[in-house]
């Protein structure tokens, strides 16, 4: 999927194989967040609450100073994911940053979380791009819709073409 962001950062939320993954890449420029500690911080998916924190845990540094960021992407509560991997341990949140505490501006980062048997929807999280930014830099998430959703829509769309058409033959032969 081809995403066209101006964020150094972006994370992609989409089901695979009956799992839901979401998988960041890119690199970051810090320099305009205020920087207020080191803790430890789980991850997990809060699409109500804007909060997204992926990776694998291990001690994070906090920061604030966002200037802008989503209300929320979606309906669905708090959810735990099965596994995190990569470089560094990555979160996003209301007026609110973290990223492993070892990490240095301009670094590449992969990581990711897999949430196991579920879908988007059953995270309650919507399909879009939603963005957090700060004077340097920015984290954009792209919620890809299902794979089903499409072909729904496509279906849909058919079956009225359908019915059309089988009307203006039927009217056609009543005449």
């Amino acid at each position: 999927m081809l995403v066209s962001s101006q964020a150094a950062l972006v994370i992609t939320m989409a089901e695979s194989g009956g799992n839901v993954v979401a998988s960041a890449s890119g690199a970051l420029d810090l320099s305009g967040l205020q920087y207020l500690g080191t803790g430890a911080v789980n991850t997990y998916v809060y699409p109500a609450g804007a909060e997204l924190i992926i990776g694998d845990m291990i001690e994070v540094a906090s920061y604030d100073g966002l200037t802008s960021w989503p209300t929320s992407f979606g309906p669905g509560g708090l959810a735990y994911p099965s596994s995190g991997t990569g470089d560094y341990f990555l979160g996003v949140g209301q007026n609110a940053f973290y990223i492993e505490r070892r990490y240095a501006d301009g670094s590449p980062i992969n990581t990711s979380s897999t949430w196991l048997n579920t879908t988007i929807a059953g995270l309650g999280a919507t399909p879009g791009t939603y963005t957090w930014e700060w004077s340097s830099d920015s984290v954009t998430l792209v919620v890809v819709p299902e794979p089903g959703a499409a072909g729904l829509v496509l279906g849909g769309l058919l079956a009225v073409v359908g019915l059309r058409v089988l009307r203006r033959r039927a009217a056609r032969g009543q005449a």
